[in-house]
């Protein structure tokens, strides 16, 4: 009951529209009989308190009697509790004739009643007595009905076949329907087509409902996987909310829920309560058989007992007619913790026993292996191993656990170190899947220390891995420093062994940022290739093939690339799972070849792989890859996409340098698609956080977070902290330190802001380290050359320039890019007065921009179309006004030059520098409000 300061307050939210219904009927003159019905905990007896206090607050005198189990044997139960109550607030003339009828339901001879052949005028003696007492309105509350005695269900039997009209009694009864009387119900549905009975039903609640009960706001993820664990019914939606995740039922849960439960569970025969305790070690779904054996009862007393079970609504069927259930799995949770640790343990191992036997999944008896007795066990062992590796992807924390019941049951002694050292990696793989780095560094040590014992292959590949671990957590290396130990150890006729060495030794520069050395891969190729290790051969050439991509060694890159790509195109997943890396380096290598579609299948079948092994260490570099080649080909929303959607997996498992990229990526990925006005004045300026926090010189991977965060910089006009990123990338003006694969990016940038700042620009048309002939060269050198035409005012071969780096940048598939080179192209060709190239050109930029996802070249191209085809906006003042503000010298150059006449031409006709004439042109466009000549040329084309 809600009562504030003695007052009662009318309730609000959930299962308001039932209760005004209830509301209701006090109001009306006459009497009403109302039907409660709803599964257990569904809010009956809330709903009654509500309106026992509502009714009181109005002067209505509210009787309140409730069923239990116990009373079913004491007759008129019900009733008898209802006239007790009343008797000292009864008129004195209704008190008198209520004494003889209260004598008459508590007299011995009350319990050999059998219904209206027996004592066919007790009932209606209730009656009377009731409609005298109800000559002023008075309320009756029966809850938990379903437990009535057969006297007390007689006598509101009778009060439906004849009810009082004119009388204000109301009368409610709230039971369960699952175990209500069927005569009962059935006389209650023939007077509720008569409209005598209103029924009532609390059904589930809706999710905005379970939301609002909980205090958490509709669409709330927490309160819908609430909704969805309690069946939205109320009792059990705020048990649940004090419960973790999956875990065990805290002691206040527990006990509030067994005070519900209790007079259903105490009254359980002995067989009922094994049944009962055997479903609940058996999980969500049993059969005859199944509790039967594990409760050790023969089928027949097993079926007994599911009967009583059953009617006492605690088992249900289930959706397959020969299954069972509990009523709500909170039940079976609390039956589970009253087990006795010992019983419920050889239960369990009784269940896995049988599932085995059955032909169960690994993870179907893992659940009860982990839960029976630990003793050694080779079967077990082998069970929980075998069920974690398939979990490790959909459940990391069930395969984390099942890892360590492996480890317990593992002999102490014998020869089972090397099984030993396998368990602790894949525990350290599921701790990673789960988000949960430290726990999985932490047992490095005790790794590696287990694997001095371990036999040469297994220790060997440990060491690799632990090493790899590290490296792409960015700690520092113990496993790293064992690398070498082995190597310089490794006795000589244990050359197979030295492969794994060798390419983790590789793929840990890899992941640094710093492999700048082969001979480590030419020995691993060879070793590989003559002990036929096809995956080791794989990943010796896809290191090789990136180191060669880095140096611009193209044709000694695909002949490594080409043969490895053949071998992991080949295997399968399962043959791949301990090294999804290759995958990943393989991806790269193609990302840097401009091979962006093989590029995105090899990235995306490596993070498939990485989470079905417990490898999500190595997924940034994978997800940095898969954005960055998502931004080259234009697909803006899936490069934003895949890092947002793992931002999770940065935060937890991620070296310092694939988080800076991931911040230069994401700083890029927007200002492409939206514009300047995605980042803020601090952002992308070379004084950003992003920015600063950059050390170029400390690995190749921050040295492209450099150049995405210049390019970002660029794009949003800031030109001088984007030429400083590049500098500081490159180690200096010559870009010394820059790999050769991205020099050609940083050059190109380094001219495009020469165009706008002092700068130094390299004299990259000198620099051997770079090609004309490579397409990815190519097309940031005819751009770099492009951006010195267009400063040298030599628009034509400017725009010929862009138009060619665009085509090469469309034949890769370079859409943003290709965007970028048509829209100077399309400007140049207006500064050389030709519009109608410039418009074609515009068009074509449009179309790509519409594929690439950007709106902010969508908007870049309307301005230019509306800049080429019609008038500008002048800040709402006349053309003439504004041409008034020009002086006489200005009025001249703009004339010459709207009429098409180049600047030189202009300068030697006015006897002025062409210098001078830039001068002049550049406060025309200024006071004018346009931004090329054929702007110009359309604006001064209207006047007289």
């Amino acid at each position: 009951m809600h009562v504030t300061n003695g007052v009662y307050v009318r309730p609000s939210g959930v299962r308001r529209k039932e209760v005004d219904v209830l509301l209701h009927s006090l109001a009306a003159g006459a009497g009403s009989i109302t039907e409660l019905v709803g599964d257990p905990g569904s809010g009956k007896t809330r709903m009654l308190a509500d309106l026992a206090g509502e009714a009181k607050s109005r002067g209505i005198q509210t009787l309140t009697a409730r069923g239990t189990e116990f009373g079913r044997a004491k007759m008129f139960d019900l009733f008898t509790q209802v006239i007790s109550t009343g008797l000292d607030t009864m008129p004195a003339e209704v008190r008198a004739d209520a004494l003889p009828v209260l004598g008459e339901l508590t007299a011995p001879s009350a319990a050999e009643w059998s219904g209206p052949a027996g004592r066919e005028g007790l009932p209606a003696a209730v009656r009377t007595l009731l409609h005298e007492w109800s000559r002023q309105p008075l309320v009756v509350l029966l809850d938990d009905f379903h437990w009535a005695d057969a006297g007390s269900r007689e006598i509101v039997d009778h009060l439906l076949r004849r009810p009082m009209d004119t009388a204000p009694l109301h009368l409610v009864i709230a039971q369960r329907p699952r175990q209500a009387s069927f005569r009962l119900r059935g006389s209650i549905a023939d007077r509720a087509g008569l409209g005598y009975v209103r029924t009532i039903e609390l059904g589930p609640l809706s999710p905005d409902e379970s939301a609002q009960l909980l205090g958490l706001t509709a669409g709330d993820e927490r309160a819908g996987r609430l909704h969805r664990e309690s069946h939205g019914i109320p009792l059990y939606l705020q048990l649940l909310a004090d419960v973790p995740y999956d875990g065990m039922l805290p002691r206040k849960v527990a006990d509030r829920l067994a005070a519900r439960l209790m007079p259903e569970i105490e009254t359980l025969t002995e067989q009922e309560t094994a049944v009962v305790h055997a479903g609940s070690v058996l999980g969500d779904r049993f059969d005859l058989d199944m509790l039967a054996h594990v409760a050790q009862l023969s089928p027949e007393v097993t079926g007994q007992a599911i009967d009583g079970l059953c009617h006492r609504d605690l088992l249900r069927p289930a959706e397959d007619p020969a299954s069972l259930r509990f009523r709500h799995p909170l039940i079976g949770r609390l039956m589970y913790d009253q087990i006795g640790w010992h019983r419920r343990a050889h239960a369990h191992r009784r269940v896995g026993t049988m599932l085995a036997v059955q032909g169960a999944t690994a993870a179907e008896r893992a659940w009860h292996i982990e839960r029976g007795p630990a003793v050694a066990d080779a079967e077990d062992v082998a069970v929980l191993a075998q069920a974690a590796a398939e979990r490790m992807s959909s459940d990391a924390d069930s395969a984390a656990r099942w890892l360590k019941a492996a480890l317990r049951r593992l002999p102490r002694s014998g020869n089972s170190n090397d099984q030993r050292v396998e368990l602790l990696v894949a525990l350290a793989r599921a701790h990673i899947s789960a988000g949960r780095t430290g726990p999985a560094l932490e047992l490095v040590h005790d790794i590696i220390e287990r694997a001095r014992c371990a036999s040469c292959p297994v220790r060997v590949e440990v060491i690799a891995f632990c090493a790899i671990l590290e490296a792409a957590c960015g700690h520092d290396s113990t496993a790293s420093d064992q690398l070498v130990v082995e190597l310089d150890t490794l006795p000589a006729e244990k050359q197979a062994e030295v492969v794994p060495l060798l390419l983790a030794r590789s793929t840990v520069a890899f992941l640094s940022g710093r492999l700048d050395d082969s001979d480590d891969l030419a020995i691993a190729l060879r070793l590989a290739r003559k002990h036929h290790m096809s995956v080791a051969e794989a990943g010796a050439l896809v290191l090789r093939g990136f180191y060669h991509i880095l140096n611009n060694e193209i044709d000694e890159a695909e002949r490594a690339l080409a043969p490895g790509r053949a071998i992991l195109d080949a295997s399968p997943d399962i043959t791949l799972a301990a090294h999804p890396e290759y995958l990943a380096i393989l991806g790269w290598s193609e990302i840097l070849n401009w091979q962006f579609d093989d590029a995105l299948r090899h990235l995306s079948r490596s993070a498939a792989v990485m989470r079905q092994r417990g490898g999500s260490h190595l997924l940034p570099v994978v997800i940095n890859g898969l954005s960055y080649a998502y931004q080259q080909i234009g697909r803006l929303i899936e490069a934003r996409k895949v890092l947002v959607s793992h931002q999770e997996v940065f935060e937890t498992c991620a070296a310092e340098p694939q988080r800076t990229l991931a911040t230069a990526l994401k700083e890029r990925v927007g200002v492409l698609a939206e514009g300047a006005h995605y980042i803020g004045p601090e952002d992308a300026t070379g004084h950003g956080e992003a920015a600063g926090a950059i050390d170029p010189q400390s690995s190749d991977w921050n040295r492209l977070a450099a150049l995405c965060l210049a390019d970002a910089a660029r794009l949003a006009g800031r030109f001088e902290p984007s030429a400083a990123l590049v500098l500081r990338a490159g180690g200096g003006p010559d870009l010394p330190e820059l790999p050769t694969a991205l020099l050609p990016i940083a050059f190109e940038a380094l001219t495009a802001a020469s165009l706008h700042i002092q700068v130094p620009v390299p004299q990259w048309s000198a620099d051997a380290r770079m090609s004309t002939t490579l397409s990815n060269h190519r097309a940031h050198v005819l751009l770099a050359q492009a951006h010195v035409a267009k400063g040298s005012q030599d628009y034509r071969t400017a725009a010929v320039l862009y138009r060619n780096a665009a085509a090469l940048f469309s034949t890769a598939g370079m859409l943003c890019a290709q965007a970028r080179a048509l829209l100077p192209a399309a400007q140049c060709a207006a500064e050389d007065s030709r519009p109608e190239d410039a418009i074609e050109l515009l068009a074509e930029a449009e179309y790509v921009a519409g594929q690439c996802e950007s709106s902010r070249f969508t908007l870049e191209v309307g301005e230019r179309r509306r800049q080429l085809e019609g008038l500008p906006a002048v800040g709402g003042a006349s053309v003439l006004e504004k041409l008034a503000e020009l002086t006489t010298r200005e009025r001249e150059v703009a004339e010459l030059a709207a009429s098409g006449v180049r600047t030189r031409e202009i300068a030697e006709r006015l006897t002025l520098s062409p210098r001078t004439i830039d001068v002049h042109l550049t406060r025309v466009y200024r006071k004018l409000g346009v931004k090329s000549r054929v702007a110009l040329a359309g604006l001064l084309a209207v006047l007289p």
